[in-house]
């Protein structure tokens, strides 16, 4: 059985993977002028495998490392709304939606588009008036095209979340109390 800081440290290896990846190449898949927001994936993953509490850990921390690689914008920009998306993700399959791969599709794909919507919604609060210059339709467009992308991503996404979280038999909580580990009634995407 692998430890709860060997789990941390796969953990920590996909965020920086995904990170670079996201900022290496990923934003050169552009579909219509847009890119994948691969990182936010990272957090719907932990919220649909282990629940509200690690999905808000693994997006403050993801998002933080990728508001660090991004100085256009606020520190913490990608931060909050990586956090506040993937809690929410992670309250709904804690609760209310059921895993399946449909689900999780449909989850990473509405995920995607309300974090669209609150990183440019908190960025104009924080006077990042260039997040709105291109017009509603503009935005209108991000939404539905990033929502495409995670769509198709979703499922390998949480596939690589759940590979990480349980390779060794450890079925760990990123934040070391609380939230959940995978309970057997669960046994992954069907």
């Amino acid at each position: 059985m692998t430890s709860p800081l060997a789990f941390k440290a796969r953990l920590a290896v996909l965020i920086l993977v995904v990170v670079i990846v996201q900022t290496g190449f990923g934003n050169g898949l552009r579909l219509g002028g847009v890119a994948p927001d691969l990182v936010l994936l990272v957090a719907v993953g932990a919220g649909i495998v282990e629940g509200a509490q690690s999905a808000a850990w693994v997006g403050f921390w993801s998002g933080l490392l990728l508001d660090c690689l991004s100085p256009a914008t606020p520190l913490g920009l990608h931060a909050f709304t990586f956090c506040a998306v993937g809690f929410g993700v992670g309250s709904l399959f804690d609760s209310v939606i059921e895993q399946r791969k449909l689900t999780v599709a449909l989850a990473g794909a509405v995920a995607t588009g309300a974090a669209v919507l609150v990183y440019v919604g908190a960025g104009d609060l924080l006077g990042q008036a260039h997040l709105l210059s291109a017009g509603r339709s503009w935005l209108l467009r991000v939404v539905f095209v990033e929502a495409a992308w995670s769509l198709v991503l979703s499922v390998p996404a949480v596939g690589a979340y759940r590979w990480v979280a349980t390779s060794g038999g450890w079925r760990g909580v990123v934040s070391g109390g609380g939230g959940r580990a995978l309970p057997p009634s669960r046994p992954g995407v069907q």
